[in-house]
């Protein structure tokens, strides 16, 4: 078992404008249970808070993302977060899969007031909540096939779409290694979001093709080859309405030394 706590004191102040000082104390629990042989059962639970910051109070002015108008008056955002999961581990095999869930109170979030106007308020409440899984599998000497991802669902206490939620992901990777060499290839399996929160537009999904070599050629010497999004798709990470497009096709060659 496994317990602590953390106490924070904080102060944010604006020339022109009152102070804002405050304390909190938090805690967390969390224990480990052993199953069977391999297999083990974790469980855990915590409070956390979050401090508005400085350009959520303050800031006024206009910006890439368009115009921001801060809420001195936000209040803190104190959450109740919880976790459970399982882990099983063999000579050739690894699984995990947890499911957790933090319950949010005086959320703050960025809306929109107007068209590329935006502020800050605290919502009554939310709950964020999701499940993510990771696998690892050596069918023989020398190879890997792991698979990892996660799903996760955000909503208000009026069940409307919270901000900034991350999109549903899968990710498999090949690999195989040997005394000199390692290659291997992510395949990434983004899913789209179509219920946006406010700030947000509609994204849809996209498959994207990573390959990778790392080249041993002496003396600790390495040579280090990938290339992301192979294909070339064209997406957005984040459903945020004011973000960029994410980068296309690139290529990252690179050395690195560790002395023998």
């Amino acid at each position: 078992m496994e317990a602590g706590t953390r106490f924070s004191l904080f102060r944010q102040s604006n020339a022109g404008r009152q102070s804002v000082r405050g304390t909190s104390v938090d805690g967390f629990l969390g224990t480990t249970f052993s199953l069977l042989t391999g297999l083990d059962l974790n469980l855990s639970l915590g409070t956390g808070v979050r401090y508005p910051s400085l350009s959520e109070r303050f800031y006024t002015g206009t910006t890439g993302r368009g115009v921001i108008t801060g809420d001195p008056s936000l209040r803190v955002e104190r959450s109740l977060a919880y976790e459970g999961g399982v882990t099983w581990v063999q000579d050739r095999l690894f699984l995990s899969a947890r499911s957790f869930g933090t319950r949010i109170r005086d959320y703050v979030e960025r809306i929109e007031i107007e068209p590329d106007a935006f502020t800050y308020r605290n919502l009554t409440g939310g709950l964020i909540k999701g499940i993510e899984w990771e696998a690892a599998i050596v069918p023989r000497s020398g190879w890997l096939v792991s698979l990892r991802g996660h799903t996760l669902r955000g909503k208000d206490r009026e069940k409307a779409a919270l901000a900034d939620i991350p999109v549903d992901r899968l990710e498999l990777g090949l690999s195989r290694r040997t005394e000199r060499w390692e290659s291997g290839l992510l395949t990434q399996l983004r899913g789209p979001k179509r219920t946006p929160a406010s700030g947000e537009v509609a994204i849809g999904g996209v498959v994207l093709l990573s390959p990778f070599m790392n080249l041993s050629v002496g003396s600790g010497l390495q040579v280090v080859v990938a290339v992301n999004n192979l294909l070339d798709r064209f997406y957005f990470e984040t459903a945020d309405k004011k973000t960029a497009a994410a980068p296309g096709r690139s290529l990252f060659v690179g050395l690195s030394w560790k002395p023998d």
